[in-house]
């Protein structure tokens, strides 16, 4: 090994750390650690592109502007961050009287609704809509018997429902578009494979009606919102974005202390998303140090091929560093690894075998299938090329 390839490897390091204190909840406290890395060579225009491509500008932007001086960290840095973060505050306060345009006309149709994600959780556990960074899309649940009237009402509004991608027996969710603003996601389930009746019934009863910006609406509790975040970082490309942890880190400082965890884990069997929350646990905690009562990790039960399988792609080093795999999960393995993690049987290995080497012929026959086929295929190879 050269000295520039030696000299490569000891930088990324020094970058990792320094991104991950920087996103730390308790930042402030870091200061001579920040201060630290910097000096000894952390590579500060990485770290603010890394930022801006995993969803996390804002919260690094704030741990450098308010405990770093500018001249240690580089103007260059400092201001492609302020940039994003100013962009992300005003895009997000334009979108955010849209949503709550929605969230009334839903309460007025007496549709109940629950905002996954988004502006509201920014709000809710970082007190700021800005430190999420921007969303592409909402994210809304409503129960499956009003999702015809949910459409409707945001037809009502402007939107147009997008062509499904999904034969019917797959769709957990309809897209809705309106010019100059977000799409909409509506959802009446949190999965599109792994359906669980008592889940979605579970996660409704662990809804309470709350009040934002003078509109009322419902959200989760918790429990129920740590169970919900870890399925949605397993069960799509959300390894990417370092947000979707973050957002986990936060839950658990805010409510960790009021959380039942022997519930928790009770409730994670039950609604198939033991594996979820195994994974979110564990990637997580590698990272931030996540005060949780660790033995809740053996409650879940897991056998030792699961969690050695759960943990080669939930780990610290695939979200910061292993491309390959991190890679290799958006293209291919998103939605399998869910799968996968909650199949609880042979039986239901097997099934998750057949729909990913034999779909249903009316998948097959979607255009939209082959795209996604190939696409995956090409980023799959660049990644390997890339390595």
């Amino acid at each position: 090994m050269n000295y520039s390839r030696a000299r490569s490897t000891v930088l990324d390091k020094r970058t990792e750390r320094l991104l991950a204190a920087s996103l730390k909840k308790d930042a402030a406290t870091h200061e001579e650690a920040l201060l630290g890395l910097i000096k000894e060579g952390a590579d500060l225009e990485t770290i603010a592109r890394t930022a801006r491509e995993r969803g996390v500008s804002s919260l690094v932007y704030r741990a450098l502007r308010f405990y770093v001086p500018v001249d240690k960290i580089g103007e260059r840095s400092l201001q492609s961050l302020r940039v994003s973060h100013a962009a992300s505050s005003a895009v997000n306060e334009y979108y955010k009287d849209e949503l709550v345009r929605v969230l009334e006309h839903f309460s007025a149709l007496d549709i109940a609704v629950i905002p996954l994600k988004g502006i509201t959780l920014a709000h809710r556990l970082y007190g700021d809509i800005a430190s999420r960074d921007r969303s592409v899309d909402v994210d809304l649940l409503v129960r499956e018997k009003d999702k015809d009237r949910a459409g409707a009402a945001l037809k009502e509004l402007g939107y147009a429902r997008a062509p499904a991608d999904e034969i019917s027996s797959y769709e957990w969710c309809h897209t809705f578009h309106k010019p100059r603003a977000r799409m909409i996601e509506l959802h009446w389930d949190i999965t599109m494979m792994v359906r669980s009746t008592e889940r979605i019934e579970g996660l409704w009863e662990g809804a309470e009606e709350t009040k934002w910006e003078g509109v009322s609406f419902y959200d989760l509790k918790p429990e129920e919102l740590l169970l919900y975040l870890s399925a949605h970082l397993v069960n799509s490309d959300s390894f990417r974005k370092l947000k979707y942890l973050c957002d986990i880190d936060r839950l658990i400082d805010k409510y960790g202390n009021d959380i039942d965890w022997d519930a928790l884990a009770e409730k994670a069997v039950k609604w198939r998303l033991r594996g979820s929350l195994y994974a979110a646990l564990k990637v997580t905690d590698s990272i931030f140090d996540v005060n949780f009562p660790k033995d809740i990790l053996g409650k879940l039960r897991l056998s030792l091929p699961k969690r050695i399988f759960i943990t080669t792609f939930a780990n610290k080093r695939v979200m910061l560093r292993s491309r390959f795999r991190r890679r290799l999960l958006d293209s291919f393995l998103s939605y399998i690894l869910f799968e996968i993690s909650e199949a609880g049987s042979f039986k239901d290995h097997v099934n998750v075998f057949k729909r990913v080497c034999w779909p249903p012929r009316e998948i097959m026959g979607k255009r939209g299938y082959l795209e996604r086929l190939c696409s995956g295929a090409v980023r799959y190879l660049t990644s390997m090329l890339n390595i």
